[in-house]
């Protein structure tokens, strides 16, 4: 493997060259700056601004001592695998999805009338608009705009980009959301954890992060996903207090489950925060295949999304705005609406309950789809539930920077019967755990 060229250019061209070629891999060390220097017979300072350059391409990485190593790219964290277990004989409590039952129904969508959006047209639905205003977001109380986007995440992303660019700095929370951990690990972002437990969001770690100049925060106020914890008042005041003192840093609120929450949404924005958003899909209580999300932010954010959400080729599609507005104004939507929130709520107690009978240790509530059980041994714990007959997803998949001890269960589809039998499975599984 031969390094070549005399200028910054150059050199940088010659190891992605030899990357494509195989000659260099992902973990590799590349030569350190004195001693490429002098094999070049060049200046160290090219060949540093070289290996500058492709630290902040995310092509390799600063070791410290250690030296200048080829990135090892992450592997994207999804379900495939668990679904490549998925038998007959075994009952899926790692799928993380609403009950089919409480989702949008399209029989009653009427687009006969309507008419397709061309280039240069308004790129939002007047009505949706409205809508997000008087009942998305009733509870935000700042001056802000509304905006759509394909989705949370897509959200988050370009909001993200609109403000920061690769080795930023970004606090989220540990265990995390997969797909937002996937995401800042493609756009090459540093992240900074902070814990979530069933002792509320460690507030003591956001400030250190804060304190190492992040350049933003997200934070998911309810059924944060995979604990299903969520932010109680007291924890919101501080943070907001907190959050007064850096007033350039990016606030993103990804408030998923929304609507469908039994908690009490605590705004942690303040007035001094200068770039922030509020963020609110549609898939919890649509459907995930909308692809839908409302944005509420401050008026520069949205002016930055609308020029990247704009009318020559990016708009979110008005067909889809239409059948979401049509599905909002549907006479039977709250009503359906409260009967998803009690479901999911009573899943989630029922399960608890059975639990707790079990002397299986676990939080007293959870919000959302998922319950969290902080157990120790995870891989061993998923192994021993997998033999049983139950896929689970193991506390490890949900980490960013240490081991996360935990389980994460789906209580969406269980039944009582499987509830209790699920129970007693883990009181006896709980049981070697205390003894390895």
């Amino acid at each position: 493997m031969i390094i070549r060229g005399n200028t910054v250019q150059e050199i940088q061209d010659s190891i992605r060259s030899l990357l494509k070629e195989g000659k260099l891999h992902e973990g590799d060390f590349l030569p350190s700056v004195r001693e490429l220097a002098e094999q070049l017979g060049v200046n160290r300072n090219t060949v540093a601004s070289a290996y500058k350059n492709l630290i902040l391409l995310g092509i390799v990485v600063s070791k410290g001592r250690l030296g200048t190593q080829i990135k090892i790219q992450q592997k994207i964290r999804s379900l495939e695998g668990y679904q490549a277990k998925l038998t007959q004989n075994i009952v899926d409590l790692a799928h993380g999805n609403p009950l089919r039952t409480f989702l949008a129904c399209l029989e009653n969508i009427q687009l006969k009338q309507f008419y397709c959006a061309v280039y240069g047209d308004d790129i939002y639905h007047e009505g949706l608009l409205k809508i997000a205003q008087k009942y998305i977001f009733s509870d935000i109380h700042q001056t802000n705009k509304i905006n759509f986007s394909h989705g949370a995440i897509d959200a988050i992303e370009r909001i993200l980009q609109a403000y920061l660019v690769s080795g930023d700095k970004i606090a989220v929370e540990q265990p995390g959301f997969i797909t937002s951990i996937n995401t800042l690990e493609q756009q090459q972002y540093k992240m900074y954890p902070y814990t979530v437990s069933s002792t509320g969001f460690n507030v003591t770690e956001l400030q250190s992060a804060l304190e190492n100049n992040i350049q933003a925060v997200i934070l998911t106020p309810r059924a944060q996903n995979p604990t299903g914890y969520s932010l109680d008042q007291e924890q919101a005041k501080k943070i907001k207090a907190l959050l007064t003192h850096y007033p350039h840093v990016l606030v993103i609120i990804d408030d998923h489950f929304s609507i469908l929450s039994t908690h009490c949404y605590h705004h942690i924005i303040p007035e001094s925060t200068q770039h922030w958003a509020v963020i609110r899909s549609v898939s919890k209580y649509l459907a995930p295949d909308f692809r839908f999300a409302f944005i509420s932010s401050d008026e520069e954010t949205s002016t930055k999304l609308r020029c990247k959400l704009n009318a020559g080729s990016t708009w979110v599609s008005h067909i889809l705005q239409e059948i979401i507005y049509q599905l909002l104004q549907d006479e039977n939507f709250d009503t359906r609406i409260k009967e998803a929130q009690t479901y999911y709520h009573i899943q989630n107690q029922k399960l608890i309950n059975h639990l707790q009978r079990c002397n299986i240790p676990c939080a007293t509530q959870y919000d959302g789809l998922n319950i969290w059980l902080d157990l120790p041994h995870t891989d061993k714990c998923t192994k021993l539930l997998a033999q049983q007959g139950w896929l689970v997803r193991s506390g490890q998949d949900f980490r960013i920077d240490k081991d996360i001890s935990g389980l994460r269960i789906s209580t969406a589809e269980m039944t009582d019967l499987q509830m209790q039998n699920f129970a007693q499975v883990m009181q006896n599984i709980y049981q070697i755990l205390l003894h390895i």
